[in-house]
């Protein structure tokens, strides 16, 4: 977010757009209904209404490489603050799946979670894009249900008619939509080579029958 900003108030000095970064989403969707955020890149929850679906993100199970938290009766979570889709899902597919749970952490940040990870105290439910180094997701095999798919929604401001902020909802969308494309591009499987054909032996080369020579009669 922070280059993309640059590069708008550099070419609409003016009046730099009011971007909301790495904020929960039900308050800065208030805050954009309110105008006081122009625009807003956003997870939908539950009671969103409106907005620009520009992605859906997979949601994952995830523990730190060498953590053994996911052993752990009752599972210790690293959830953001109630109201949020992550944990909703997170729990939901725990109750559905007979698991014990209990809450070991809350941070109203990913890299807050990603941190409880990382040391081990907690697995967390995140976008597979949050996976890093040093992290691994979670199966079904190892009594993790797979979760489901979430949207990213783009808000603006509205009668907000700034330059700026429509050149920056338009960027967003499209680059948004872009880097998607990619990822999921990157994520899909390999295509298998076609099974090979059973070898053929060479065909011999066709025996050439020899030439006579007839002597020349004198």
């Amino acid at each position: 977010m922070p280059p993309i900003c640059c590069r708008r108030s550099c070419r609409f000095s003016k009046k730099p757009s009011r971007v909301s970064k790495w904020a929960l989403s039900t308050p800065t969707v208030d805050r954009v209904q309110r105008g006081e955020v122009d625009v807003a890149l956003v997870t939908r929850m539950n009671n969103f209404t409106g907005g620009l679906v520009v992605h859906q993100e997979q949601l994952v199970w995830i523990v730190g490489e060498h953590s053994r938290a996911q052993f752990e009766d009752p599972v210790r979570l690293a959830l953001l603050p109630p109201g949020n889709i992550y944990r909703e899902h997170a729990i939901n597919h725990l109750e559905r799946a007979g698991r014990k749970w209990q809450i070991a952490c809350v941070s109203e940040s990913v890299s807050g979670l990603q941190a409880a990870v990382f040391a081990g105290m907690a697995i967390t439910v995140l976008g597979r894009c949050a996976l890093v180094t040093g992290m691994r997701e979670l199966t079904p095999a190892e009594g993790f249900p797979t979760l489901p798919k979430i949207d990213l929604l783009l808000y603006k401001a509205p009668g907000v008619t700034s330059p700026a902020v429509d050149a920056l909802h338009d960027y967003l969308a499209h680059y948004v939509g872009l880097s998607s494309s990619s990822i999921d591009e990157a994520q899909r499987p390999l295509a298998k080579p076609p099974p090979n054909e059973p070898t053929r032996k060479p065909e011999p080369p066709p025996r050439r029958r020899p030439s006579l020579i007839h002597p020349k009669s004198s």
